[in-house]
């Protein structure tokens, strides 16, 4: 199995389960003609919980269950001319660091990291560490959530981030630094 079928893997099976958790359109409580709620119970009814949920019609918004029927959009991560640009941004909460799934060394002075992240709204790229070794270039991506965001979808879109590198390349291999340090 390769590197970058390894770090598929992950985001497919987590893609499946939100998929799964969303039900298909055909499945119980989806029906816009019984109500909108779930479970087919009609729209105004008890939810549970204690919560009394208004028709849709109503501008009160406590907290009720919200669906939707829309499909999600899911990016082939073997296509490079669709990963999204992200820009570093520092100052992010929440660091981590992030593997990428591929790399392409342009003019043999950039670098640019291929890897699954969340949407532009809410998670970014807050740095990406660089070593030069002597056989190797090692990239970390450093990935957080922005400040003051309270909620935000969890779905992945295959982004590209760019970095100036201080060495040309050479004849290094790039290597992983959020794997190397596993």
């Amino acid at each position: 199995m390769t590197t970058r079928a390894k770090h598929l893997i992950p985001t497919l099976l987590a893609i499946t389960v939100l998929v799964a958790a969303c039900g298909s359109p055909g499945s119980e409580g989806s029906d816009p003609a019984s109500g909108g709620g779930l479970s087919g119970s009609p729209a105004g009814s008890d939810q549970g919980a204690g919560t009394t949920c208004p028709s849709p019609e109503s501008d009160e918004a406590p907290d009720c269950p919200v669906s939707s029927t829309h499909d999600p959009i899911v990016v082939d991560p073997g296509d490079k001319a669709r990963a999204r640009p992200v820009d570093i941004t520092p100052g992010l909460k929440n660091v981590y660091t992030t593997s990428f799934d591929d790399h392409r060394v342009v003019g043999g002075d950039r670098l640019k990291l291929f890897f699954s992240g969340g949407v532009e709204d809410c998670y970014g790229v807050d740095h990406v560490d660089i070593e030069y070794g002597n056989d190797v270039v090692i990239a970390t991506i450093f990935y957080g959530s922005k400040p003051d965001i309270q909620a935000c979808i969890d779905i992945a879109e295959y982004q590209v981030v760019t970095v100036q590198l201080d060495e040309p390349v050479g004849g290094r291999k790039i290597v992983d630094g959020s794997l190397a340090a596993t």
